[in-house]
């Protein structure tokens, strides 16, 4: 229909509290895309104000949007066939007769411990860039032709978020305080675009990558 001319513009929004796959956003020629969670009643009212441009927008994502889920390592323990059984369902199973849970006697071991979502994906990126392992192969991967490339793996990747304006961040000083063991960030923030609006301040941190954490 855009390509006739029908319409002008494709906005899509998302009123999902879940990720999903987004490659369709290109495929369709997708101007804009606005995350909006589970608004309630009144939140609608806001998603207008946004696409009216009355209120900017100043969201970050919480979560990783991959190009394909099943390039997540937790799907390998996903679904139902290969999956584990409890061994002692009976209780289970008695339960699901009645209801009709086929599924409630299956569990999932997450075998990949911390790695999962962003974290998979971040860790796998640096990885590859250290050239540690073989992360740069093609296991897991969106596109395995051409091995794992971040670039193809991500839709939108944690902390991503645009607005209508533009914004200048400055690290000013980081601090610590030993004897309360914490960190001190000051970031000065300056809006260089022509809409009022907010950003958000993202700091990352990360212990060192050591030998348990290589295993």
């Amino acid at each position: 229909q855009k390509a006739a001319g029908v319409f002008d513009k494709i906005v899509v929004v998302l009123s999902s509290e879940f990720q999903m796959e987004l490659g369709f956003l290109e495929e369709y020629g997708v101007d804009a895309c606005l995350l909006t969670g589970m608004t309630g009643s009144y939140g609608c009212t806001a998603i207008a104000d946004v696409l009216a441009g009355e209120v900017n927008p100043s969201g970050k994502t919480v979560n990783t949007y991959a190009s394909s889920s099943i390039s997540a390592p937790s799907v390998v323990n996903g679904g139902v066939e290969g999956v584990m059984t409890w061994g002692n369902a009976d209780e289970l199973n008695e339960y699901d007769q009645i209801n009709g849970d086929e599924n409630i006697d299956y569990y999932i071991i997450y075998s990949e411990g911390i790695y999962v979502g962003y974290k998979y994906y971040e860790t796998r990126y640096e990885d590859t860039v250290m050239g540690t392992g073989s992360a740069d192969g093609t296991a897991g991967t969106f596109n395995s032709a051409n091995g794992w490339n971040y670039a193809e793996e991500m839709c939108y990747p944690f902390g991503y978020g645009l607005s209508y304006t533009t914004f200048e961040q400055t690290l000013d000083s980081v601090t610590y305080d030993e004897a309360e063991d914490t960190y001190t960030v000051a970031v000065t923030v300056t809006n260089t675009g022509d809409v009022a609006g907010k950003d958000v301040v993202q700091v990352y941190a990360q212990t060192p990558y050591g030998d348990y954490e290589r295993e």
